[in-house]
């Protein structure tokens, strides 16, 4: 039974190796140490009991300390990656300390040292998520109100740096990265972190009371050992002066790492850039923020990989305002470009509709082109020119999918490689790669597109390595136990020939012990433990030969050797073990090779990467029957048909999506769009504006026709939602996206604005609705490109003073006591939003929906006290005696009667009359 004790120091009682155990612990005491004991790794005291229930560990004890038993608990080596994933996950980092010698005579312990830590932001192995998307680890820093990043994915070697500012944009860019991991001054900033995502993973990690098998008390100490890491939320973060602003940044799910301020001083930054990449790479020349940021990021990641040479590393790309078209953290998420609103999947996202890429490489890539979409004209025309060729010719397309889909992810196996941690299936992947590519630069080689022409001369082949990888790895892995093929070397043959011709020896020596002896069921066999051996059952022991030797009793049985036996044995082990260490020899230095080649085989695999998202959106626009757009510089939207491609795709068998046509020009910059709910007016706006992301980032868009001239920026206030954490409100939240929103659009934007003013008073929000339109309509004296959704149908008046403006309506159809919506966008404001109508689709019950039409009447008359008890009927003479200024003309009309004096035919007309007038007040 493991019982609580005082923590004793490490030195006291430990065997050899549980000393190595503690040397290693002390180099990264936040991390969970898997100490490799023989064909497992082990983890020890406080990781074993917080890691156990994680990973559905059994936990045990083979050691004692201080007459305590100590926690234990393994996972296979072979295995071992998928744990240590599922670990980093969770947002544990994770040290591997592997043997490096193995023991022999007269050597009883082995060294061991810690060879890599594994954490969010740098883990590799391809257990580790999903491989369609990127896995960033981001560097932040600031200095006098400017913000720079730079963020790798070191499983593919891509590498972004930036430099804003503004905190809205740096806060835009650096979550369209979703970076795992953040690497910050360790005295530097407080970020909002959402550890939301944590919470519930750490809880039981902070309280293994529960999970503790029965027995066990878990919460014994460890000799100086730390828990686990537990992702720091970032409100606990030290702040620094020069960088508070940063405050303001959220960043969900992300690990905050801490780095001394060394790490990002400026030479020591371009020092080790320089290492890296032998020069400073275009792009960082004279920008100190994006300098240190990256220097502390290669600092950060060599001292995780044990000082790996990073060759894999791709030259930073640089990120900017003005070389993609603006997408902020609202648009990406309003317009459901990545995730969907209800679950946070890919599931009914635009890049579910588009993705159908068949490699991860052009997966990420397409990710890439989504949330940062082109504005320069000549890109997207090279871009649509290769994907109308492709969506014009199927065979040429069926057969470049055919040879791109027999691409493994060359750019993670090249990871693995470069580190140290690549194995014989990255071999093979780049084996199979440099066979498949040459196929590819000749289908596209003749193509009429000048872009793929282009992508096939950027096709730079290895034939050596190529024609290396070729000769040395066997053709078909497994099959006979090859891994190397025959003929590569001579001495591997000879020892193959020797280990096969001992397994036929053996084989013979069995069937002649068999006639020997006349025991028929007798068997050679072989473990590890006692090599090769002979088995007889009981019931023939009396037939064994006087000269074997009695080695081991089954309870079937007994097991023999004999002198040729173990010669035999020593000759084959010692031709195996040889021919490992030879076969382990040769993989290496293939590794190695393979490595040094990874700039070569880095811009391979971007140049397949590109030509397979050009394949996906042309995949896209024959599957969906979407058109090329033209570009127009006449500042212009005209979409004719447009549908919006997420919606379209999950409508119901047998229904049909209902096209709608929108238009922003010069002289229509404005549209009021009123209608009821669920009539579609949202649809309308988020599909104008997908199709115009989808433009830019170079694909086709589903619509009829569609003429558009380059946009810089799409801004949306679509939605409601709050920030309980900081205080604000809906409405709050509301305002202050409405308020970026006019600080930074431009004439050249689009802007997407649904219900403004919605959360507050109603008067107010309709003068904030009305202000804001005015604002937009004369915003640089032509405007800005709008599409307003509202229920404020007072906004219809605008058209009236504001020439740009333009008034239309999502039609409704009444059926009957129902409507019917129609979906249409068509001319004209309304003057009623139909939300009885609406809040009875929904079903809510007859009696609050009569109730309702009850309130809305007296409404209707705008005066005060009008509205009557639930219990009170409205007759003549309640409306007749109600108004602002005391009785009414009606009232005062019907008192003046004299029903004496009145003929029946009189009273008639008179009674008529009265219901005409007080028809029109209740109306």
């Amino acid at each position: 039974m493991i019982t609580k004790r005082t923590t004793p120091k490490p030195s006291s009682g430990l065997s050899p190796a549980l000393k190595q155990y503690f040397q290693a612990k002390e180099t990264c005491p936040e991390a969970i140490l898997f100490f490799q004991m023989g064909e497992f790794y082990e983890l020890f005291f406080n990781d074993a009991l917080k890691v156990a229930p994680l990973l559905d560990l059994v936990i045990t004890s083979r050691q004692k300390l201080d007459d305590k038993p100590i926690p234990l608990c393994g996972v296979p080596l072979s295995t071992s990656e998928g744990y240590i994933s599922r670990l980093v996950a969770m947002g544990y980092k994770v040290a591997v300390c592997d043997q490096v010698t193995v023991p022999g005579p007269g050597v009883s312990l082995a060294q061991r040292e810690v060879r890599r830590i594994v954490t969010p932001g740098t883990v590799i192995s391809a257990e580790s998520g999903s491989p369609a998307v990127p896995r960033y680890l981001a560097a932040l820093t600031s200095e006098k109100g400017s913000y720079a990043l730079a963020a790798a994915d070191i499983s593919t070697g891509d590498v972004v740096i930036g430099q804003w500012d503004e905190l809205p944009a740096f806060s835009a860019a650096l979550a369209s990265l979703e970076p795992k991991e953040i690497i910050l001054e360790s005295d530097a900033i407080s970020l909002e972190h959402d550890s939301q995502a944590f919470d519930s993973q750490m809880s039981d990690s902070q309280a293994p009371d529960s999970q503790a098998p029965v027995g066990q008390a878990p919460d014994i100490q460890a000799p100086d050992i730390q828990a686990p890491i537990s992702p720091t939320p970032v409100s606990q973060a030290p702040k620094s002066q020069k960088t508070d602003s940063l405050a303001a940044i959220k960043i969900s799910g992300a690990l905050i790492t801490n780095r001394s301020p060394l790490e990002f001083e400026a030479q020591n930054a371009q020092n080790i850039i320089i290492d890296t990449y032998q020069s400073i790479p275009c792009g960082l020349s004279g920008r100190k923020l994006p300098i240190s940021a990256l220097g502390a990021l290669l600092s950060y990641v060599r001292e995780l990989t044990r000082g790996a040479t990073l060759n894999h590393l791709a030259p930073p790309r640089v990120l900017s305002d003005r070389a993609a078209l603006g997408l902020d953290e609202a648009a990406v998420r309003n317009l459901e470009l990545i995730k969907n609103s209800y679950d946070g999947s890919e599931k009914a996202s635009l890049l579910a509709q588009i993705d159908l890429t068949v490699t991860a490489m052009g997966a990420r890539l397409l990710r890439d082109w989504l949330l940062r979409p082109l504005v320069d004209r000549s890109k997207i025309e090279a871009r649509h020119g290769a994907v109308e060729v492709l969506s014009s010719d199927l065979l040429t397309l069926t057969e470049l999918k055919s040879l791109l889909s027999k691409l493994p992810d060359l750019e993670r196996s090249l990871a693995r490689l470069t580190l140290g941690r690549g194995s014989l299936r990255d071999l093979l992947a780049a084996r199979q790669t440099l066979d498949v590519a040459p196929k590819i630069k000749d289908l596209l080689a003749l193509s009429p597109s000048d872009e793929l022409k282009k992508l096939s001369n950027e096709i730079i082949l290895a034939p050596g390595l190529q024609n290396r990888l070729k000769t040395i790895l066997a053709d078909d892995q497994g099959k006979d136990g090859l891994t190397i093929a025959s003929n590569v070397s001579p001495l591997l043959d000879s020892l193959r020939d020797l280990e096969a011709g001992g397994r036929r020896e053996i084989a013979a020596m069995e069937a002649a012990q068999r006639q020997r002896t006349g025991i028929n069921s007798l068997k050679i066999g072989f473990n590890k433990v006692f090599g090769y051996y002979l088995e007889v059952t009981k019931t023939n022991l009396a037939a064994v030969p006087k000269d074997w030797i009695r080695k081991q009793t089954i309870s079937g049985g007994e097991r023999f050797i004999t002198s040729d036996l173990k010669q035999w044995e020593e000759k084959i082990l010692s031709a195996g073990e040889k021919r490992e260490a030879l076969e382990t020899r040769i993989i290496e230095n293939l590794k190695y090779v393979t490595a040094q080649k990874a700039p070569l085989l880095k811009n391979l695999a971007s140049v397949l990467a590109q030509i397979d998202a050009l394949a996906s959106l042309a995949s896209c626009a024959e599957k969906r029957g979407w058109v090329k757009p033209a570009l127009s510089s006449d500042d212009l939207i005209d979409i004719k048909g447009g549908r919006h491609p997420v919606v379209e795709s999950y409508l119901p068998a047998g229904e049909t999506f209902v096209a709608n046509d929108v238009t922003l020009s010069p002289k229509e910059r404005l549209l009021v769009i009123t209608g009821p709910n669920m009539a579609g007016k949202s649809t309308i706006l988020r599909q104008t504006a997908l199709i115009v992301i989808l433009n830019q980032m170079g694909s086709f868009v589903p619509a009829s026709s569609a003429t558009l001239s380059i946009r810089d920026q799409v801004f949306t206030r679509v939605g409601a939602a709050d920030d309980l954490a900081h205080g604000r409100s809906t409405f709050m939240v509301e305002m202050s996206e409405t308020a970026r929103i006019l600080a930074k659009a431009t004439p050249k934007s689009l802007i997407i604005l649904d219900e403004v003013g919605r959360g507050t008073s109603t008067f107010d929000g309709l003068a904030i609705a009305w202000a804001v339109c005015e604002y937009l309509h004369d915003l640089g004296g032509r405007g800005v490109p709008t599409l307003f959704a509202t229920h404020y149908h007072e906004l219809i008046e605008l058209a009236r003073h504001k020439p740009l403006t333009r008034n239309y309506n999502v039609s409704v159809k009444r059926w009957g006591d129902s409507i019917v919506f129609l979906r249409k966008l068509t001319t004209g404001g309304v003057s009623r939003s139909y939300g009885i109508d609406v809040a009875s689709l929904a079903g809510l019950p007859n009696s609050v929906v009569k109730r309702a039409r009850e309130v809305l009447s007296d409404i209707g008359r705008q005066s005060p006290g009008l509205i009557r008890r639930k219990d009170q009927r409205l007759n003549l003479f309640t409306v007749a005696g109600l108004g602002q200024d005391g009785p009414t003309l009606l009232a005062r009309e019907i008192a003046a009667l004299k029903p004496e004096e009145i003929s029946p035919l009189e009273a008639l007309n008179i009674l008529s009359e009265l219901k005409r007038r007080a028809s029109e007040v209740l109306t």
